[in-house]
């Protein structure tokens, strides 16, 4: 559940990242194919960045190997953090409910929009007509000029003349040559799923925009702009609600005039130039984690190395049948190796699990317990952590805390020894402490 609310906060941050990019350096120039590219792709890079994370370490980051034993860096576990964990599991299920309110609305919206446009197809069978890289669908006013993909919706019952209809024929024809309708489709899912970002909506406006700018500069190509800007301005059609087409009427018509008529843009190229070093840097901030990992108690440190000198954890002693049990198996146990164990999804997201799931126990805090407990455990050829257990804790409920939220983590990628996967053992220090 973190890792998938991680996500949507990091995905959204793009969004509005690139959105206000967009605003400041690209939304008045005529560039439209690129301004096109840039929006398509600030959407998909969106969803893609955010599974991309950088580690940096700003101590002991990784895992260390002591004589006898891999003991992995100490993670601390505050008061406060975990009654601020408390808190957002109690709301949780409250925000998953609105959340998944307002998705479940904007899906059947979605798929209402698209039945609401493929339902006439069966209707109007007999006005079909095939047409070169297009259909030509004609109606009598059931559905107003647009285009939804390789449709072309004519309505006759427009009183157009033959300037007229050959501007408007050409603008729908743009927007199906160039396949429009697949970014509106792109964008009309992705409000769905982050429909509380009104960012995204703003997203869906801009390349509607950029879509109808593509299409008037094709459209004027045969008449020139006064002719065209006349058409804009007086044509009226009916209103009819597509919104997942292409319609020729649906935008700003005094916008798309003054776009029509601003003078030439900048060099594209400027606007390259003028990205990427903003896109690296923005990148880099949301991108790159930094690993915090404190051990700043020195009784703890040498609890730590008295049981490092002690070449095997007590628990570990004391449980040797069980042990012994896997070494049937011709599987041995060991405590170094070349290539240690590691969390599935790296160590920073690990940690980042211990913190959002344990839980610091009421006994601890009404007995003022803290200090460090030290989990051992045993990561198995196939990624399994077994026989875990506190080599030395502190009581007050912490040892088995620590070991519950060690023992329901996700499989690890195992350690290898000489190319093989092997057993391994682990020691992690989880610090309690109270605020």
């Amino acid at each position: 559940m973190n890792d998938v609310l991680s996500f949507i906060i990091e995905a959204n941050l793009y969004l509005i990242c690139f959105y206000l990019l967009y605003q400041l350096l690209l939304s008045g120039d005529r560039h439209f194919r690129f301004n096109r590219a840039f929006l398509l792709s600030g959407i998909l890079f969106s969803l893609v960045l955010p599974i991309i994370s950088f580690s940096i370490s700003a101590s002991p980051g990784s895992v260390n190997t002591f004589e006898g034993y891999i003991i992995l860096p100490a993670i601390t576990i505050t008061t406060m953090q975990t009654e601020s964990v408390g808190f957002l599991l109690k709301w949780w299920h409250i925000i998953g409910i609105i959340y998944f309110a307002g998705l479940l609305f904007y899906l059947l919206r979605l798929l209402w929009q698209m039945a609401h446009i493929i339902r006439f197809l069966p209707l109007l069978n007999s006005s079909r007509e095939k047409k070169n890289g297009y259909t030509l669908v004609t109606t009598q006013g059931e559905i107003p000029t647009c285009s939804f993909f390789k449709y072309l919706f004519w309505d006759k019952s427009a009183l157009l003349n033959k300037e007229e209809q050959n501007q408007i024929f050409e603008h729908e024809l743009a927007h199906i040559r160039q396949w429009h309708s697949i970014d509106v489709l792109l964008v009309e899912i992705l409000r769905s799923i982050f429909w509380f970002n009104p960012v995204i909506h703003l997203i869906k406006t801009r390349i509607t925009e950029v879509h109808e700018y593509l299409a008037d500069r094709q459209a004027i190509k045969q008449l020139g702009i006064e002719h065209y800007s006349k058409l804009l301005t007086l044509q009226i059609f009916k209103s009819f609600d597509f919104a997942l087409s292409n319609n020729f009427h649906k935008s700003q018509v005094i916008k798309r005039i003054n776009m029509l008529k601003s003078k030439k843009s900048k060099s594209v190229w400027l606007n390259v130039i003028l990205l990427i070093p903003i896109l690296g840097l923005l990148i880099i901030i949301l991108s790159f984690d930094v690993i915090s990992i404190e051990d700043s108690d020195p009784n703890i440190e040498s609890t730590s190395q008295n049981i490092t000198e002690s070449k095997k954890p007590a628990n570990l002693l004391s449980s040797n049948t069980e042990i012994d049990s896997i070494n049937l198996l011709d599987n041995k146990i060991y405590e170094e190796v070349e290539n240690p164990p590691a969390p599935t999804d790296g160590m920073d997201a690990y940690y980042q699990y211990i913190q959002s799931n344990l839980i610091y126990p009421k006994e601890a805090k009404e007995n003022g317990i803290q200090g460090k407990v030290f989990v051992q455990f045993i990561v198995t050829p196939e990624g399994k952590l077994t026989k875990v257990a506190a080599v030395k804790g502190i009581g007050g409920g912490c040892d088995e805390e620590a070991v519950r939220v060690v023992q329901e983590s996700l499989p690890w990628i195992p350690g290898l020894q000489d190319g093989k996967k092997v057993n391994a053992v682990m020691v992690l220090p989880i610090t309690f402490k109270l605020d």
